[in-house]
């Protein structure tokens, strides 16, 4: 009886105990902004219970014991903690996580990436201001995965851009970019760096389906900043630096140039007509019988006894300063935000007399009107003025003669090699005095009002503009070569042209939530028109050149008075759908439709859809993940989605005629191309899979992307093979391509002490596409031109199972040794006469068939292509205590060049600019060599760029930035009233390895990359 009193007591206690000891806790979790979290995860640290906030960011967690500290986890901000404390309402309000605020984005609606089920890369403020340059584009190369961006280093330079490689054949390759929701219609870097908030790149359908056809190629999203609620802030950057050639010294001297022209006389007919009538004549009397007199001028002869060499390129380029200030005004209050800013860049041009200057602001504001409704304007306006040169400038600079006295050439028409003054090698100093002027300005509007009728639910209209003005003068004066050899005195040239984009909005978005569910729909309208007109006026003949263009009524040579003008549009209506949904933030569904209609196609083919959907899994908020504590976010996702292209011409639907009169009739005349009613969108189909990881407390992130992309009804120009209906070419839906890649980004926090930080990031692609399909049975579409207009080319050629960028060429066998003379002299070489130290293209027809023994078209092959094999960039920063040192490396590997200068350069007559490696040419006494001999007799050998000898192997790992910085302590900011403080000096290009034989192994050779030393200042008070 006893026992049985006792245990009663002991369960009544634990029982009682149990219940005096727990609780229920309860409360409300928002952002910094008090908006409510839906979804944010609540566990009881050591225990598997927990629950969801709901829609309302409510929650309630029952039986919650005593002392219990409670954890409190949202994608994209940092977990809290909270010990209960016997309180019983525990409201919480989470901070962004500065790791995972890097990857908040907008698309279309405001979501986060932990939300997201698409491939999307972000680069943010901080990552983009690392670099002090000017241009989006350079602020974003090497730094997002999937995106190859090639920077045009010319003062008023854009950049070429391609994202996940080369996709369409001909029409729209280049991604679309979207400024704070509008579509830019061009000039995408007149937009101010420093207004910019953060890039996000859109790769995939589903992430990209938003955009319909115009983001088949990809959408590079652009979002300015903002102001903040709070006391308001105003910030001055500036940096000034300084611009040098990186690599100009690829060229012979004076005294080689001498010396290989004398060997390549030897190496000629010259010499074998020279000997034939003297024949016990040494070397040396040919030299100063034959070579000497005849094949060099007195001021060559002179310039070598004089020990001296003539850089013309050093008297048309120059060390260029360039400039950046930007000032802005930030601030707001619960009513409303603005963003204010003024910017100002002043670019030199390594040439000389070549400048662009911009001036640029912004203002960004919005305020709520009422409880239920808010406005808004993102208003920026720029203007770049620019003083260009003619390329002839900097072509025949680098091509002048090392042997040519300056003074003596400086005010002659054109310039000479030896005897020969050629009259198409303009002076490069008189075709500097040529003025190249353009202005551009560019107002860009979006404006909007937002409703809130009920919880949830926004109605949201958008109307946007974006006018671009571009115009450009020339004036070519009456004293040099251009204007003497096409017989005019003087010519002017005003060229006008005007782009107008409109683009409206209209949007109804829900959010709702229940339980662990979440949803979010949107459907939308938009409707865009796009116009553009030009008008150019051209005079000759003037009295004197003292006025320039600004005097064209002064022409006099009324028969060559030319005016042109034009005017184009088109319109793009879409409708578009989409549903996002969440279960208990581990399952994530994406589906999306847009329904387009464009203009440039013709009734009947206008409309097409294009739909996506998207998955994915987080892992982490598994149940049978609750114990580990390794990963932070490990989400797989998986999309599909076909999206299409219309980057045709206006019009390439109908067959177009243009009035012309003559002898005082009027005619109308066929244009050249012949429309095509039955054209139809070029369509894209595009599968990804993808994984997103974050671990060790988000110190190590990775990302992983596969995609497989299906071009179908491929828009190409091709050639009419009918002969009656009078047109020379036609557009076309052609075959299909695929496309194929990887992406890899890594980045990470390798040590993170009080005052030494350690952090690194790196990213690396891959993508290979290939020609499936093309019309027909064709298995080419070749590329025709040249000096008879049907010769075929090395480049734009289409070839079935090969990349859509394919070199075409004969393939280099060997530098022909004496030994292997008499297998050349079996060949039939139509024409040529090699010798020993020649190039000898590979016979490609195997022995026993046709055409073996026989080296001619039918033996040139794809030798190579342009595409990067992989291409990426990584970096590093260290911090310790108020210093910051970061790096920035770019690097391309596999790609093949064509560099037409390299080859010019290797022509071996001497009667040219040369390259260094001819220093290393093929003589009887150095026959362990891969460069040809020197030979006068170039007309009867395969030059450099007629085999794969010449192509160049375009990869290389550049230093791109090195950037050392202090920001000044809180002692000093607060003396001086500052909130901060931080100067720098910076180097820009500062190396490149590569084994590139031109300029550049990225640009080309036609405006080499430059080094640019950079200090700067940033001050915010």
């Amino acid at each position: 009886m006893k026992l049985q009193i006792g245990c009663l007591c002991l369960f009544f206690t634990l029982f009682t105990g149990n219940v005096l000891f727990s609780q229920s806790v309860e409360g409300t979790v928002t952002d910094e902004e008090g908006v409510p979290l839906p979804g944010v995860n609540i566990l009881i640290r050591g225990a598997q219970q927990g629950t969801t906030t709901d829609f309302d960011g409510n929650y309630v967690l029952e039986n919650v014991p005593e002392g219990s500290v409670l954890e409190f986890s949202y994608i994209g901000f940092t977990t809290q903690t909270m010990a209960t404390e016997g309180k019983t309402v525990i409201d919480v309000v989470m901070v962004m996580d500065s790791q995972q605020l890097d990857e908040v984005v907008i698309v279309g609606t405001s979501m986060r990436t932990g939300d997201l089920t698409g491939a999307i890369v972000n680069v943010d403020n901080e990552v983009l201001e690392e670099r002090p340059v000017t241009s989006i584009n350079e602020a974003l190369q090497g730094r997002a995965s999937g995106v190859f961006i090639q920077n045009d280093p010319s003062p008023a330079g854009n950049a070429s851009i391609r994202i996940r490689g080369n996709n369409s054949l001909q029409y729209g390759g280049n991604p679309i970019f979207v400024v704070d929701g509008i579509v830019m219609s061009g000039d995408f870097n007149l937009t101010n760096l420093d207004d910019v908030a953060s890039i996000n790149v859109l790769k995939d359908a589903s992430a990209t389906a938003l955009y319909g056809s115009r983001g088949a190629n990809g959408v590079v999203v652009v979002t300015t900043k903002k102001g903040e609620k709070g006391e308001g802030r105003i910030t001055y950057k500036t940096w000034i630096g300084m611009q040098e050639f990186t690599n100009d010294d690829i060229t012979l001297g004076a005294r080689d140039i001498y010396d290989l022209r004398i060997d390549a006389m030897a190496n000629s007919h010259v010499a074998d007509d020279y000997f034939a009538a003297n024949p016990n004549a040494s070397r040396q009397q040919f030299i100063e019988d034959e070579v000497l007199p005849n094949w060099f001028a007195d001021y060559e002869r002179e310039t070598y006894a004089q020990g001296k060499s003539y850089n013309w390129l050093d008297q048309v380029s120059r060390t260029a300063i360039q400039q950046n200030h930007s000032l802005s005004f930030s601030g707001g209050s619960d009513k409303g935000t603005f963003y204010l800013s003024f910017g100002y860049a002043d670019k030199q041009g390594l040439m000389k007399n070549s400048s662009n200057k911009r001036i640029s602001g912004r203002i960004n504001a919005e305020y709520q009107l009422k409880p239920w409704i808010k406005v808004g304007t993102n208003t920026s306006y720029t203007q770049a003025v620019s003083e260009d040169v003619d390329g002839a400038v900097f072509e025949d600079a680098r091509a002048a003669n090392p042997l040519l006295p300056i003074e003596r050439a400086r005010d002659s028409l054109f310039l000479g090699w030896g005897n020969n003054w050629d009259v198409n090698a303009e002076n490069p100093l008189k075709t500097l005095t040529m003025d190249k002027d353009r202005t551009r300005s560019k107002i860009a509007s979006s404006n909007y009002a937002e409703i809130t009728p009920a919880e949830g639910l926004k109605i949201r209209t958008t109307f946007a503009i974006d006018n671009v003005r571009q115009e450009y003068y020339q004036y070519i004066p009456q004293d040099i070569q251009q204007a003497k050899r096409d017989s005019y005195r003087g010519q002017a040239d005003h060229n006008f042209d005007q782009s107008n984009y409109f683009q409206w909005d209209n949007s109804v978005s829900y959010d709702t939530g229940f339980g662990k569910h979440t949803l979010n729909a949107l459907v939308s309208h938009s409707m865009s028109k796009y116009e553009f007109d030009y008008s150019n006026t051209m005079a000759r003949g003037f009295p004197t050149d003292d006025f320039g263009y600004h005097n064209m009524g002064a022409a006099f040579d009324k028969e060559r008075f030319e005016l042109s003008s034009d005017f184009s549009t088109n319109t793009l209506v879409s409708f578009l759908g989409r549903v996002n949904y969440n279960y208990d933030n581990r399952y994530f569904v994406t589906l999306s439709g847009r329904y387009d209609g464009s203009s440039r196609f013709t009734e009947g083919n206008r409309w097409n859809f294009f739909p996506s959907v998207a998955l994915s899994w987080n892992l982490v908020n598994e149940n049978f993940m609750a114990e580990q504590n390794l990963f932070d976010l490990l989400k797989l996702r998986l999309g599909y989605g076909s999206v299409g292209n219309q980057g045709i011409p206006n019009y390439s639907g109908y067959s177009l005629y243009g009035p012309r009169y003559t002898n005082e009739n009027v005619e109308f005349i066929q244009e050249e191309l012949m429309g095509n009613p039955g054209l139809v969108w070029e369509r894209q189909k595009q599968f990804n899979i993808g994984v997103d990881i974050s671990l060790l407390n988000n110190r190590l992130t990775i990302n992983a992307e596969y995609f497989d992309i299906v071009n179908s009804d491929l828009l190409i120009k091709r050639d009419q093979t009918s002969l009656y209906s009078g047109y020379d070419k036609t557009i076309e839906n052609i075959g299909e391509t695929t496309n194929r890649g990887v992406e890899l980004t890594v980045g990470g926090v390798l040590v993170e002490k009080e005052d030494f930080q350690w952090n690194a990031s790196a990213n690396f692609s891959t993508d290979k596409n290939k020609i499936t399909k093309l019309y027909g049975d064709a298995n080419a579409i070749y590329n025709r031109g040249g000096f008879t207009g049907n010769e075929i080319q090395r480049d734009g050629n289409l070839f079935l199972g090969e990349s859509l960028n394919s070199i075409y060429a004969y393939e280099f066998d060997r530098i022909i040794q004496p030994e292997d003379m008499d297998y050349v002299n079996s060949l039939d070489l139509l024409g040529k006469e090699l010798q020993p130290g020649d190039i000898l293209p590979r016979d490609q027809q195997p022995e026993g068939e046709e055409g073996h023994g026989v080296i001619d078209q039918n033996d040139r092959v794809v030798v190579g292509k342009s595409d990067p094999k992989f291409y990426g960039g990584f970096s590093t920063g260290v911090n310790w205590k108020n210093f910051s040192l970061n790096t920035v490396f770019t690097y391309s590997y596999g790609a093949k060049k064509i560099s037409g200068y390299y080859e010019s350069l290797m022509s071996g007559t001497g009667l040219g600019p040369a390259h260094t490696d001819m220093l290393s040419r093929w003589t009887p006494e150095n026959t362990e060599t891969n460069i040809p001999r020197a030979t006068y007799d170039s007309s009867l050998r395969y030059g450099a760029g007629e085999t794969s000898w010449g192509l160049q192997d375009a990869s290389y790992l550049r230093l791109s930035t090195l950037t050392l910085a202090y920001s000044f302590t809180e002692n000093v900011l607060q003396k001086l009233g500052l909130s901060n403080l931080r100067v720098y000096v910076s180097g820009n290009n500062l190396h490149t390895w590569t084994k590139y034989k031109g300029y550049d192994p990225e640009n080309g050779d036609w405006y080499p990359t430059a080094r640019m030393f950079v200090t700067g200042l940033d001050i915010t008070f």
